[in-house]
């Protein structure tokens, strides 16, 4: 849950220098990372934090292959038979959320900040369709979706105007907008009471986002 106390950013994408964010740093590995998260468990609320912002998934992914290469003396996370490579990184990322769970505990929130891939969905029930999702190894990404309280999708607002003569669209857009429930095209859930879109504008505050968020 999102609280009003100030936020520090764990900066792995090192573009802390672009917006008004104190950084707690950059990591350079998964264990880097995971000892931050354990100092922040138990020193950020003395020191008045009430959100870590953790930029970015899939800049995260590739340091836990090189820890688990590192550890298990392969060159890629491609040479482990049988896709073990990723199983261990699984595992790693696994870590990680349990630290996030304790800095839930100690009172803090928790958010990790994430670039979309585009996906092919085998519906069951249906046709096979594409969709964008977490831009990460499908199977950390998955145990990412099962375990998050709440995933938002921030996009930009698409008009598709067809012109008949050539029947081809023509895509414009005003503004952003946030999508909070699940949809074909877009991965999104929350267990809150929230629009199933929010369109923010350009209103970098995210003001009609936090208002949503605040109504009981």
């Amino acid at each position: 849950m999102l609280n009003n106390e100030p936020a520090v950013l764990v900066d792995v994408e090192h573009g802390a220098d672009s917006i008004d964010a104190k950084s707690i740093g950059s990591p350079g590995s998964g264990r880097e990372l995971a000892e931050m998260l354990s100092w922040l468990v138990l020193h950020g609320p003395k020191q008045g934090v009430g959100s870590i912002v953790i930029d970015s998934l899939d800049a995260i992914e590739p340091m836990i292959w090189r820890d688990v290469c590192a550890e298990q003396g392969k060159r890629s996370i491609e040479s482990f038979a049988f896709g073990a490579g990723y199983t261990f990184a699984r595992d790693k990322w696994r870590q990680l959320r349990d630290l996030c769970d304790e800095a839930v505990l100690a009172g803090m929130s928790v958010v990790w900040i994430g670039h979309a891939a585009t996906v092919t969905v085998d519906d069951p029930t249906g046709s096979a369709y594409l969709r964008r999702s977490l831009a990460m190894h499908k199977g950390a990404a998955a145990d990412f979706i099962a375990w998050a309280d709440s995933i938002f999708c921030l996009d930009w607002v698409r008009e598709v105007e067809i012109e008949k003569q050539k029947k081809v669209g023509k895509a414009s857009g005003d503004g952003r907008i946030i999508y909070t429930a699940d949809r074909p095209g877009a991965l999104a859930k929350t267990r809150r009471r929230l629009p199933p879109a929010i369109q923010v504008g350009d209103d970098v505050t995210f003001g009609r986002f936090f208002a949503a968020w605040g109504e009981p």
